[in-house]
């Protein structure tokens, strides 16, 4: 995943197939798997908005015939969500169970998360232990 362009409050991302299905899977896991009190709170969105974003980013993945990059138009707040997601999943999930519930290792959500930071404005990662904090 990298920036494309920014502009507007919204910024351009070119994505591959499994990144795509990685971020719609940390929204997936919030919204339907983990039991996460305040889980609005802590996502920063109510869950009909990341519901739209999972959906989104769904759509885009059936878009896909190989290995091509496609773009995907993020909002601060939508880079946010994901962050936040991706942190949540990171806190619930146990690291063995980690990248087959949501299709990619703890290190690739992470380098994921980073560039969503560079779209919030905000470093995405620092290392805790044998876990990374991603939110």
């Amino acid at each position: 995943m990298r920036i494309a362009s920014r502009g507007c409050g919204r910024t351009i991302v070119e994505v591959h197939q499994d990144e795509t299905a990685a971020l719609s899977q940390t929204l997936n896991e919030v919204l339907h798997a983990l039991r996460i009190d305040d889980c609005e709170a802590r996502l920063g969105a109510s869950r009909e908005q990341a519901s739209v974003l999972m959906h989104r980013l769904l759509r885009l993945f059936h878009q896909f015939s190989g290995n091509e990059e496609r773009e995907f138009d993020l909002s601060k707040d939508d880079a946010k969500m994901l962050q936040r997601a991706a942190g949540l999943c990171v806190e619930h999930i146990n690291e063995r169970e980690f990248s087959t519930r949501v299709g990619a290792s703890i290190d690739e959500v992470a380098a994921y998360v980073k560039v969503l930071g560079l779209i919030v404005g905000i470093e995405g990662t620092e290392e805790t232990g044998n876990r990374r904090d991603v939110s």
